[in-house]
């Protein structure tokens, strides 16, 4: 339970009156320099003018003193002009901000919200909320940078770690794992989500609950920032939402916006060379995350399918395998064709169906089949019904030893298992084409396969790391089905006998 102000007034004057005495003085002293002044000045040349009129007090930031990269102080800069304007001017209730890791965006919420606070009295017996990941040391630390914004004037705060009451707001923050005490508050009127999209997956949706279910309450701002995280999150789902009924105004900060700013040019230079470049500079999902196929070598595979483009995927003069991954319940059901040309694996369909009804599964085998003149299908061997079904339309009564030799087999359908090794057998497989630069795929036609592969992380034991992820890796598993013919010193197609 979050104390009130009086309270943690009477808890400070009983134990240290002397320190809370000087205190009230100076805290005092700042709040009537910060009144009523401007966050920042962005025309230099007013900025001078009020510097020279005030001694010095011109606008909140400085009298609190400048923000710090390196021990250097830094001014806000343009793209948090942005941020300023959207919401007092523009006055935007919602505001989704997707952004490249240190660009200073939660320092710049810190600081506004420090300001809302103090600039007058309108935030006197109000709530604000900030809601961080699950780690109770992540709330403690922002409400510390809160806290130390005063630091530089003498003034300091004696509470609760998650709590701060300035100037009669009471500022606190919730570990995501931790929301329910957050739920029935009065008179809130700000929500920062920080870093919201590395949130574990199942407190994703109820802290965006939460938050928009104030919206009614006592109509407050609600603010999300994160460096993107996983595809399938919090984050990209609200990026996807249709114009017409997201409520938030979408914000994009990449690296760029801070170079010569924050960044340097031979920072960014440095950066480059990291695989996780693109998901913490350049606002890509996923990027880095994954340790079953370099970035590089993706890269290099999309280039190829792009050159490769061209080349109808309809020719009856090349060899195709269909691996299917045969989910079931709530799994989904996910089909790959590649087919072996000129020396490369080309990836020529992929596709994944949510709750999938198991003869419409089959139309859709059938007809890849006939389409492609597929001539091998490998396909899970745990959904059993769905191979039999899809063997009796062959006309097929052949038994397979798949345990035996589950990689190279005369029969046109394959079931094939997941355990005994085979697993990771086929992961090995993957990356061993995948690094001798043999793997066409176009990037706009399989853009669900490509963050698959870019994302997918194997564990110690061999096995798919599934967990604490909003998206599933069928289409991944299909697509290592679908490689299993190819030898390991090239691309050669294992014949039917």
């Amino acid at each position: 339970m979050a104390l009130t102000f009086n309270q943690m007034r009477k808890t400070l004057v009983s134990n240290q009156p002397e320190l809370y005495d000087t205190q009230l003085l100076l805290r005092q002293s700042l709040f009537n320099r910060v009144r009523n002044k401007p966050f920042w000045i962005w025309n230099k040349e007013q900025h001078k003018q009020a510097d020279i009129d005030n001694n010095g007090d011109c606008c909140f930031n400085h009298i609190i003193s400048l923000p710090k990269k390196d021990d250097v102080e830094k001014p806000i800069f343009d793209y948090e002009q942005r941020l300023h304007d959207l919401l007092e001017i523009d006055k935007k209730k919602y505001i989704w901000i997707k952004k490249s890791t240190g660009l200073g965006v939660t320092e710049f919420f810190l600081r506004y919200i420090a300001w809302i606070c103090t600039r007058d009295n309108a935030m006197k017996d109000k709530r604000i909320c900030i809601v961080t990941g699950p780690r109770i040391d992540l709330a403690v630390t922002l409400v510390d940078r809160l806290k130390n914004l005063f630091s530089n004037a003498g003034v300091f705060f004696n509470t609760k770690e998650t709590v701060l009451e300035l100037n009669g707001c009471i500022i606190e923050a919730f570990p995501s794992h931790h929301l329910d005490a957050m739920r029935g508050l009065t008179d809130v009127k700000l929500i920062l989500l920080d870093e919201a999209d590395f949130f574990p997956p199942s407190q994703q949706q109820n802290a965006r609950g939460v938050s928009e279910r104030y919206i009614g309450k006592s109509d407050p701002y609600i603010v999300m920032v994160s460096t993107p995280n996983l595809p399938g999150g919090l984050f990209e789902k609200i990026e996807l939402e249709d114009e017409r009924t997201c409520i938030y105004h979408r914000i994009f900060l990449d690296y760029t916006v801070g170079l010569g700013k924050v960044y340097t040019h031979k920072e960014i230079e440095e950066a480059k060379s990291s695989p996780s470049f693109d998901r913490e500079y350049n606002l890509a999902y996923g990027y880095g995350l994954g340790n079953v196929v370099l970035p590089s070598e993706i890269d290099r595979a999309t280039t190829l399918g792009n050159a490769m483009e061209s080349i109808s995927p309809d020719n009856i003069h090349t060899y195709k395998t269909l691996g299917i991954d045969a989910g079931f319940g709530n799994s989904k059901f996910a089909f790959v064709v590649s087919e072996a040309i000129d020396g490369k694996a080309r990836v020529i369909h992929s596709a994944e169906y949510e709750r999938p009804r198991q003869e419409v599964m089959l139309d859709i085998a059938y007809d890849l089949i006939i389409r492609y003149n597929i001539d091998k299908v490998y396909v899970d061997a745990a959904n059993v019904s769905f191979i039999k079904s899809l063997k009796q339309w062959f006309n097929s009564s052949e038994v397979v030893d798949y345990e035996r030799d589950p990689f190279v087999h005369s029969r046109r359908i394959v079931p094939i298992t997941f355990g005994s090794g085979n697993g990771t057998k086929m992961v090995s497989h993957l990356k061993d084409i995948f690094s001798k630069g043999l793997i066409a795929i176009h990037p706009q036609q399989h853009e669900q396969l490509i963050t698959q592969l870019r994302v997918a992380k194997i564990l110690e034991n061999g096995n798919l790391d599934k967990a604490g992820s909003n998206i599933t890796f069928d289409l991944f598993d299909a697509f290592r089905l679908s490689l299993i013919r190819y030898t390991e010193d090239g691309i050669e197609v294992i014949r039917r006998k």
